[in-house]
């Protein structure tokens, strides 16, 4: 019992000190560095992970649970996750390719094709996330498209190297 209350405690110390940290490195990133919205997005989120792994296996070292059953079971358990998650880990891998690349930046219109978004082809990014990238459209709603569509489909960004746009609009005059 004194083991697993240790381990608790652990825990609850190395996550708090964790998220003290995640908002230090945010707050610092934000401020004192000329990085980009994506690039920042990128770092802070590699750290948060790689934070929380460290926390969780020094937590369970703590609790008594050796390494090579924690390697064993997460094995096992990986392969079976990985199967059933395949879009999850195809949008996530997506999501950290158009952060690296920057095919599209947070604040760009593009014209995605009509086909499933109820007629609406043109918007601005509002966030780029590692699942999905909000769109703000123009007639006020917000779409949720997953990162694979990025990759996958055609997307024409419209304000990539200027923030001009140009629109076709089609205008019918009568002979009369």
């Amino acid at each position: 019992v004194w083991g697993l209350t240790e381990a608790i405690i652990v825990f609850i110390l190395l996550w708090t000190a964790a998220g003290a940290a995640n908002r230090f490195l945010a707050y610092w990133l934000t401020t004192h560095t000329h990085l980009t919205y994506s690039d920042r997005t990128l770092l802070q989120r590699v750290i948060k992970a790689a934070m929380a792994t460290v926390v969780i296996l020094i937590s369970l070292r703590a609790a008594g649970i050796h390494m090579t059953a924690i390697a064993v079971t997460g094995g096992a358990i990986g392969l079976g996750i990985g199967v059933g998650l395949q879009k999850i880990g195809s949008n996530v891998v997506s999501g950290i390719m158009l952060l690296i690349s920057k095919p599209i930046r947070k604040g760009d219109v593009i014209a995605l094709e009509k086909k499933g978004f109820l007629g609406t082809s043109y918007g601005w990014i509002t966030r780029i996330g590692l699942i999905y990238v909000q769109v703000a459209t123009r007639h006020g709603s917000l779409l949720l498209i997953p990162n694979e569509v990025f990759v996958t489909q055609k997307t024409e960004n419209l304000s990539y190297d200027d923030s001009k746009e140009r629109h076709n609009i089609p205008l019918g005059i009568a002979y009369e």
